[in-house]
């Protein structure tokens, strides 16, 4: 599921992104041991393509995040209360956690703690992932049940529908995944403009939290 991918995405993002602060701050407090700080400065961390792909990794999982977050709330959830179970599936303390705390923590990553940027011009990046993640779906197509026969996890995924219908559905995952990528960078600039100190930037988080979660019905 998308949710399980944006999910790990975020959960590795802030482990490396954490792993790397924590080597920093080793490297700070051994400044007098010229010996430490140069086996510091070669650690496998401090390698320019892992913290290229620190930063690049938050900026896939942020903004799908908020795009899991928000379709959850204003699709998913509607939908769930017209049926027989009512939103039961989406009220499990991991659908909850799934679909609220990480958009919550991704805001407090870029308004509060590791203040990590999220670039516009570094937008292609969530076009490879969406790719990757269509290419998935279309390679598990054979293997979800014993006859073999083509399922799929979301049916608009279905490639027997023809071809201008999986154009057209490539097409507008993608310019969804542009949409909240360009959202999220946004909601960052007014964090970073502010500026206004842990207070007032706790209480823009809460707000722009309420707009992307849901508890209850």
């Amino acid at each position: 599921m998308f949710t399980q991918w944006c999910w790990n995405a975020l959960t590795l993002s802030f482990l490396l992104n954490g792993c790397i602060t924590l080597q920093s701050a080793h490297q700070d407090d051994n400044e007098s041991s010229s010996l430490e700080l140069e086996q510091s400065n070669t650690s496998f961390l401090f390698h320019p393509n892992i913290l290229r792909f620190a930063i690049l990794l938050f900026e896939i999982a942020a903004p799908t995040s908020m795009l899991v977050s928000t379709i959850t709330k204003y699709a998913l959830w509607p939908r769930s209360l017209k049926g027989p179970l009512g939103s039961k599936s989406l009220r499990r303390p991991v659908a909850l956690i799934q679909h609220n705390l990480n958009i919550v923590a991704s805001l407090l990553e870029v308004g509060v703690l590791g203040r990590i940027p999220v670039r516009l011009e570094d937008i292609p990046i969530t076009l490879v992932y969406g790719c990757i993640y269509v290419l998935f779906m279309w390679s598990l197509k054979g293997h979800l049940v014993e006859t073999k026969e083509p399922q799929f996890i979301y049916f608009f995924f279905d490639t027997t529908l023809g071809k201008k219908w999986t154009i057209s559905v490539i097409f507008g995952l993608l310019t969804i995944l542009i949409t909240f990528y360009v959202m999220f960078t946004l909601i960052d600039d007014v964090l970073a403009w502010v500026s206004g100190g842990l207070w007032t930037n706790l209480v823009l988080i809460g707000a722009f939290s309420s707009f992307f979660c849901r508890f209850k019905d």
